[in-house]
């Protein structure tokens, strides 16, 4: 399995340049300052490209699922932003095994041997079993599958909202107490039969109810991006990310534009690992 501290490149589709067009200046030149390579994707349909590009698997495969988020497909007017991964994927020479089982790259969080998704996978797939889908997923991925509660009052029912991995052992969790501790309580508590879990921790005046979005940070080989909202809690995210990651080079940006649509800077990249020379 490749995962974020093997990757050498940030793909971003062409729509953060025209809906964003100052962040996408700053946040290009952050890359191109750190010597990060990016690249441009093609016959995309919107900005958050982590939802619908492939998972890599090794250096040069993939795995393709179907991307038919139950969010954009309410409404018939929104079938125009779901993306082909498949038409992106054979314009870039990328090698894909498909799959037919409904997903977001943005519920997949790679940790050790294991991917961590919410329940949410369940509600995408009702013509499978539920033992019957997480063997399949697992055989696909490679990886055990490791699942958390959905919280249903955030539709997107995105793992990458709430945590990230530190090491094979140990995972970071979002302030998901100061939201609601009752789910925050059985997200910990299915983490921990596997996992050491560190959680982040904002003790402010007047918290920010944008400060879930660090967790949301892009990790790419060495280095960690993360969002920054122009409050305090940015210096208390940045120290505690630092701590935990001595080794790493860690950035921060301004990013409120991007969080106000309600992600960050893992939900608009997609990195991965390519010979960057062919």
């Amino acid at each position: 399995m490749i995962y974020d501290k093997d990757t050498n490149i940030v793909h971003l589709s062409p729509w953060l340049e025209d809906c964003f067009p100052i962040f996408y200046k700053r946040f290009t030149s952050l890359l191109g300052e750190h010597v990060i390579s990016y690249k441009i994707l093609p016959h995309t349909n919107d900005l958050w490209c982590r939802d619908y590009m492939p998972i890599q698997i090794e250096e040069n495969t993939f795995v393709q699922y179907q991307y038919m988020p139950d969010y954009l497909l309410r409404k018939e007017s929104n079938v125009k932003y779901l993306t082909d991964s498949r038409k992106v994927c054979e314009a870039l020479g990328y090698k894909c095994k498909r799959t037919n089982i409904v997903l977001d790259g943005g519920n997949i969080v790679k940790v050790g041997n294991c991917v961590i998704m919410t329940e949410k996978v369940f509600c995408e797939n009702p013509n499978y079993k539920r033992d019957e889908l997480i063997s399949e997923l697992e055989e696909l991925l490679k990886l055990e599958i490791v699942l958390i509660p959905w919280d249903k009052k955030e539709i997107y029912g995105h793992s990458d909202g709430i945590i990230k991995g530190v090491n094979n052992d140990t995972i970071l969790m979002t302030n998901y107490y100061d939201y609601d501790k009752i789910i925050a309580n059985a997200i910990e508590h299915r983490l921990q039969k596997k996992f050491t879990v560190l959680k982040l921790q904002y003790n402010v005046t007047k918290p920010d109810k944008r400060n879930w979005c660090y967790i949301n940070y892009l990790e790419v080989g060495n280095t960690i991006i993360l969002p920054a909202l122009g409050i305090e809690e940015d210096i208390l995210a940045f120290n505690q990310i630092k701590a935990i990651f001595p080794m790493k080079k860690v950035l921060q940006i301004l990013a409120p534009e991007i969080i106000a649509k309600g992600g960050a800077l893992n939900c608009i990249t997609w990195n991965c690992k390519i010979n960057l020379e062919s």
